[in-house]
């Protein structure tokens, strides 16, 4: 008996691949993917996704032949196996498209704004200023001038800002150098007004002071009890005004006059000791010194000049002190100042300590 192949006339309706057999054949699907059908013919997909999931972590998605992995959730991309899901780190495009700061997070990420004074805007990834100056005026107790990321206070003319950079403080025009006001200045809240002793009014320039027409003779002030000055009294036209002698100065109410301490500047150039005396001052120096020609300098004092100085043998005379000595073969006793005797010295003695 001879076998007929049935696979060579049209592959034995295989789908695939037909393998001839003895007495009969048999198909079969060579491609991964695909499975013989019940018909034993045809070729079927195989839905790999059926079985564990096809591997997947997340989502498996069955093709003709074949399958893949998918990662449902937003902020996550298969990993490099094909399999698992890992998150997008969406800061490293373009910094997630945030204008200040981006945080990545599990499947997300999100913006910041890292500067004071700014916060998030609507679409989550711009940063806007905040107009501090809209709330109660930024703390400002005058201007409130609103910048990127933050704020300044200003103050009106005629004040000045204080350390706490929010209050303002009223400048006093009348103790600046730059106030020439003739007679007398007052100090007004942002301003100041110059004033005219009484019979004098300001002229139309408004730059000084004139005699009124009513006519009168000046009051020497000076003549009644000094016009109250504790040393001098200068009279002027419609007022007077109080002086001091050397060495002394005005107190506040502009009549007495009080002693000026200068041993507190410099100690009044005095090398040690400042004795500061009504009107004046005066140096002097520590013992063993005395006073220099400048009545300022220290120089030291010789006491090996003195006859005080009751050196038995030799005197050395030291800056601010002096001490004794002994010829060789001989030591100080031990007031510092005899000599006595001492066996095989051919070296002068051990000078002691100063006295």
């Amino acid at each position: 008996i001879v076998d007929v192949d049935e696979c060579k006339k049209k592959k034995g309706k295989c789908d695939d691949i037909c393998e001839n057999t003895r007495g009969s054949y048999r198909c079969r699907c060579e491609t991964r993917g695909w499975k013989l059908h019940t018909d034993n013919h045809t070729c079927v997909d195989l839905n790999e996704c059926k079985v564990d999931n096809g591997g997947c972590e997340d989502e498996c998605i069955n093709t003709a032949g074949s399958y893949y992995c998918n990662c449902s959730e937003l902020g996550y991309t298969r990993a490099s196996n094909g399999f698992h899901c890992i998150d997008i780190n969406e800061c490293t495009i373009g910094n997630g498209g945030c204008q200040g700061t981006c945080t990545n997070i599990p499947g997300s990420f999100k913006c910041s704004c890292p500067n004071v004074g700014e916060v998030l805007a609507e679409d989550g990834k711009s940063c806007r200023d905040i107009n501090e100056c809209l709330h109660d005026n930024g703390g400002c107790s005058q201007n409130c001038k609103n910048i990127q990321g933050s704020y300044r206070c200003s103050c009106d003319n005629g004040y000045t800002l204080d350390s706490d950079t929010h209050s303002c403080n009223d400048i006093d025009e009348c103790l600046l150098p730059r106030t020439k006001c003739p007679h007398g200045c007052l100090n007004l809240n942002g301003s100041y007004t110059c004033t005219c002793q009484e019979g004098y009014q300001y002229n139309e320039r408004g730059d000084k002071c004139e005699v009124t027409h009513i006519s009168f003779l000046d009051i020497d002030e000076c003549a009644i009890n000094n016009n109250d000055c504790s040393h001098r009294c200068v009279n002027t036209a419609g007022s007077a005004y109080c002086t001091c002698r050397v060495g002394f100065q005005l107190d506040l109410n502009r009549k007495t006059c009080i002693d000026v301490d200068e041993c507190k500047n410099g100690n009044g150039g005095c090398e040690q000791m400042c004795f500061n005396t009504p009107g004046s001052f005066s140096c002097s120096c520590r013992p063993e010194f005395e006073l220099a020609s400048n009545n300022r300098s220290c120089k030291d004092v010789n006491e090996c000049l003195s006859v005080n100085h009751r050196c038995e043998h030799r005197c050395v005379n030291t800056r601010g002190s002096f001490r004794c000595g002994c010829h060789n073969g001989y030591k100080l006793t031990t007031d510092n100042r005899t000599c006595e005797g001492i066996s095989n010295s051919l070296r002068p003695s051990k000078v002691e300590n100063n006295l």
